[in-house]
């Protein structure tokens, strides 16, 4: 069973959507903890692809 999150851990906003909560990151703050870290921009835009899904 996977761990779910119902905040944000960047900003502790209320994650609403199903895939957020797994991440624990909500869209916009996906986005920037990915721009960040350097060299993990890839992942960011793996992670906006299935959020989409």
């Amino acid at each position: 069973m996977t761990d779910q999150y119902i905040e944000c851990r960047r900003c502790g906003r209320e994650l609403k959507d199903k895939r957020s909560r797994e991440m624990g990151y909500g869209p916009s703050c996906i986005k920037k903890v990915g721009s960040e870290r350097e060299g993990e921009l890839e992942t960011v835009d793996l992670l906006e692809k299935e959020m989409k899904k």
